[in-house]
């Protein structure tokens, strides 16, 4: 009864620490969970260059999928200006193009999605460091 009881507690622990608002974080914490949170989305790009490499659509399409549940993730608003929400819409579109490119089977198409997002990648970062300047 009492490991149970332990157990409970730890449990309500975790989730409530989980739960905490953003702005009740630490400026630590918050840099830990975005750089978690960005390590995700690369390893998800690089899932889907190499499904590229072997002409794997349906890989490229999980993954695509996998890369759309994660940009819906809170954390993906990290700004809230009008440039950044164009930019993560504009963003959100190429990925579903690249995932329909994939399930219709048109490995040319979503290989040209897939330098289109790469290059919005390269270009949000830019962005965002210029915005730090």
């Amino acid at each position: 009864m009492k490991t149970t009881a332990l157990c409970i507690a730890a449990a309500v622990a975790l989730a409530g620490a989980y739960f905490v608002p953003a702005q009740e974080r630490s400026d630590v914490e918050r840099k830990d969970s975005r750089s978690d949170f960005m390590e995700r989305k690369l390893k998800c790009g690089q899932k889907l260059l190499a499904d590229l490499s072997r002409r794997d659509l349906r890989s490229v399409q999980e993954d695509a999928d996998q890369l759309e549940r994660i940009c819906a993730d809170l954390q993906w608003n990290v700004l809230q200006t009008q440039e950044y929400l164009e930019r993560s819409a504009t963003f959100r579109r190429t990925i579903a193009a690249l995932s329909t490119a994939a399930r219709d089977d048109r490995f040319d198409r979503a290989r040209l999605e897939y330098v289109d997002l790469v290059g919005q990648c390269f270009a949000c970062h830019e962005y965002m460091r210029d915005r730090k300047k």
